[in-house]
């Protein structure tokens, strides 16, 4: 049967369209997949189907750790694991292995997924509270912290004193305090070590220190105490002359500077969220919330952290 002409001009326009709305379609996928423009990357459920610990872990299952089904996006579903091999060391995600107490939100257990154990516990010293969020981040939980911090204890990764490392969180905060409030540290006073700060009210730019002496590097980026979630991150790799190249991160900015190699101290462990100094005493206490810990052991690489990094603001929408 013949169409008439009327009939043949509205298919063909109804096909032209169609094709550019998805040739539009197609590239934004591809254009929310850098680190710095992930924003059209909602991470949805993470499609494994387990519950790993019974009732009373906030479960994970129908969690999705990036963008629902699409292949176009870099980095999309990746994991730590996935990224690392064997250089993982740590690996801690709200949405996984967080268990609660019987009220349902106090946080007594939060399992490594990097098949190291390394679980750690509440300090306990600060008098606060370390909660299980829920919906924190594009849907998915985090671990609230009030002046306490989760420490790693035995478990903490013994980085030599020319060795590198790297060390990721995913975290907000709102609090400054008239000292350096930490994301993560192996310090004290006393002895220094190497920590990521979350800056002070005279400062409030996000800082780092590697250095016996208390050198304190402060980055370009000021002004993130605002309860936004952001990727931080600290990086240790050689510099020239026998020194350490120190590399602060955030959202993908980088600050580095060269600092001498210092020992780590090992009468303390790694702790997240606050600070240890002598006789157990914990303090400089993180005022808001991490979704997800990486630590790793040994050197990564420029395109390794730009990975985990992409990974990881797609997964939570940055």
């Amino acid at each position: 049967m013949r169409r008439p002409p009327f009939v043949l001009a509205l298919l063909l326009l109804t096909a032209g369209c169609e094709a550019l709305l998805g040739a539009d379609f197609d590239r934004s996928l591809k254009d929310g997949g850098s680190l710095q423009g992930a924003d059209g990357s909602a991470g949805g459920d993470d499609g494994d189907g387990t519950t790993p610990g019974g009732p009373k872990s906030d479960g994970g299952g129908g969690k999705k750790d990036g963008p629902s089904g699409d292949g176009n996006v870099p980095n999309a579903g990746r994991t730590p694991l996935d990224i690392f091999g064997a250089k993982l060391r740590v690996w801690l995600d709200a949405g996984k292995g967080a268990f609660t107490a019987g009220d349902g939100v106090s946080i007594i257990s939060w399992n490594d997924q990097s098949g190291n154990a390394a679980n750690g516990h509440v300090a306990g010293t600060g008098g606060g509270t370390i909660q299980l969020g829920k919906d924190q981040v594009n849907g998915l939980p985090a671990i609230v912290f009030d002046n306490d911090a989760w420490v790693l204890g035995d478990k903490s990764p013994d980085f030599g004193v020319n060795e590198d490392f790297y060390i990721a969180v995913v975290a907000a905060y709102s609090t400054l305090g008239p000292n350096d409030r930490f994301f993560f540290s192996r310090w004290s006073s006393m002895s220094r070590g190497y920590a990521l700060y979350a800056g002070r009210q005279d400062n409030p730019a996000v800082g780092a220190t590697l250095d016996a002496s208390g050198i304190v590097m402060s980055s370009t980026t000021a002004n993130t105490a605002d309860g936004a979630f952001r990727v931080y991150a600290l990086r240790r790799t050689a510099g020239s002359n026998g020194s350490a190249k120190l590399e602060i991160r955030v959202n993908g900015a980088s600050t580095s500077a060269e600092m001498p190699y210092a020992p780590i101290p090992t009468d303390r462990p790694l702790a997240f969220g606050g600070a240890q100094e002598p006789n157990s005493v914990y303090s400089r206490f993180l005022v808001g919330s991490i979704a997800e810990i990486v630590v790793v052991q040994g050197t990564v690489s420029d395109t390794e952290a730009v990975d985990v990094e992409t990974s990881l603001a797609t997964k939570y929408a940055l």
